[in-house]
C-alpha cells in the first residue's frame, strides 16, 4: 500500500514504511498536494512501472541529469508519419476526414517545435511519456493542450492503432493521469537539490507516520 506523509515543506510516497525512490535514488517528494495523491493513487492501481511513477522518476532523475534539448530532440524526430501513427494519414478523402475527426488536423512541425520549446520541463516529461504510451506525438499534443478529451484519443489508439490491445477505460485514465501531472508547475528547487539534501527531508518519516 502507498500512503502519503508530509516532510517538511513536501509530500512524499512511502511504501511498506520507507519513502518509494526513484531509479537513481531519489525519493519521491512533490511540493504539490493534489499531484502528490494522484502519484498515490495511480502506484496503488498500477504499481511501479505504471505511468505515474515513471512520469515522477523521469522528471526526478532526468529533469536534473539531461538537457531539455534531448526530449525535444527525441519529440520532433518522431513527428513524422513513418513513426506517428495519426500523421500517418489515409490517401482518400474519407479515410483522412475520420482520422481527423479522432486526432484533429496535422499541425507543422514548426509549431510543435516552437511550443515543446516553451514548455515547462514537466511538459515535456509528460509529452515523451504520453508519446511513448500513444505511440503518437500528435496525441500527446493534443492531450496536454487539452485539445482533445482522453476518452476520444484513447478510442482513437485503440480502433486506428492498437485494435484490442488495450482496455479503453484504463487507457483514458492513464492519459488522463499524464495531463494532471503536466498541469502541475515545475518545483526547481527539487530538481536542483542534491540527493544528500533529499534524503534528509525524508529522513525517520515513514516512522513519525
Amino acid at each position: 500500500m502507498y500512503k502519503l506523509v508530509r516532510a517538511g515543506q513536501y509530500y512524499a510516497i512511502v511504501h511498506d514504511e520507507r519513502p518509494m525512490r526513484s531509479p537513481l535514488g531519489r525519493p519521491y517528494l512533490t511540493g504539490f498536494r493534489l499531484l502528490a495523491e494522484d502519484l498515490c493513487e495511480d502506484l496503488n492501481r498500477f504499481g511501479p512501472f505504471g505511468s505515474g511513477a515513471t512520469l515522477h522518476a523521469a522528471y526526478l532523475d532526468h529533469g536534473r541529469k539531461a538537457p531539455r534539448t534531448h526530449r525535444e530532440s527525441w519529440l520532433l524526430m518522431r513527428y513524422d508519419p513513418a513513426l506517428d501513427f495519426a500523421l500517418d494519414r489515409p490517401q482518400d478523402r474519407t479515410g483522412a476526414a475520420m482520422m481527423t475527426a479522432w486526432f484533429g488536423p496535422v499541425i507543422s512541425l514548426e509549431k510543435l517545435s516552437a511550443w515543446l520549446r516553451a514548455a515547462s520541463l514537466r511538459q515535456l516529461v509528460s509529452m515523451v511519456v504520453a508519446a511513448s504510451v500513444s505511440c503518437s506525438v500528435l496525441v500527446a499534443h493534443r492531450l496536454l493542450r487539452g485539445e482533445l478529451p482522453a476518452t476520444r484519443l484513447a478510442a482513437g489508439m485503440r480502433k486506428w492503432e492498437r485494435p484490442g490491445a488495450d482496455d479503453v477505460a484504463e487507457l483514458t485514465l492513464t492519459l488522463d493521469n499524464i495531463r494532471r501531472y503536466a498541469q502541475a508547475p515545475d518545483e526547481p528547487e527539487l530538481i536542483a537539490a542534491t540527493p544528500f539534501e533529499l534524503d534528509a527531508t525524508v529522513q525517520g518519516v515513514a516512522q513519525r507516520h
